[in-house]
């Protein structure tokens, strides 16, 4: 199961609290949770979610947006790869928020998720594509 969702990653954010002490996703979170679940929602339609038990590898991929900034040097190595993000948001932090939200739609529980490979490049348009399939041994 393949998926892309446009626009910028925007990570986990911390918890907050009401004053009586129940902790919800900040706006930003929330709004960008419910981009990634109605994606994943289009790209399962009439799929069977993964059961619980299964085990399972999500592959994430990010790109975001290249600064402006970059010399015409910089651009090119970004386009080949070889010039990676090593700025904010954090990788871990974007795909914290990928997996929450892909619960009860892609599979029963992110805890299924065995194995999670997730890397972040520069592109012209931001962007992120996720891939869950079952876990195979090797692959």
């Amino acid at each position: 199961m393949t998926f892309m969702v446009e626009g910028e990653a925007i990570p986990q954010g911390r918890p907050r609290f009401t004053r009586q002490g129940h902790a919800y996703d900040p706006a930003k979170s929330r709004d960008y949770k419910e981009q990634v679940a109605l994606a994943a929602s289009f790209a399962m339609r009439g799929e069977e979610i993964f059961p619980k038990g299964i085990p399972l590898k999500c592959v994430i991929t990010i790109w975001q947006k290249m600064p402006k900034r970059f010399t015409k040097k910089q651009k090119q190595l970004a386009e080949t790869e070889f010039l990676r993000p090593t700025v904010k948001p954090d990788v871990d932090n974007i795909a914290k928020a990928i997996t929450d939200a892909m619960n009860g739609i892609v599979y029963a529980d992110d805890a299924q998720i065995v194995e999670l490979v997730c890397g972040k490049y520069y592109a012209e348009e931001p962007r992120v594509m996720v891939k869950v399939s079952p876990y195979a041994m090797g692959v």
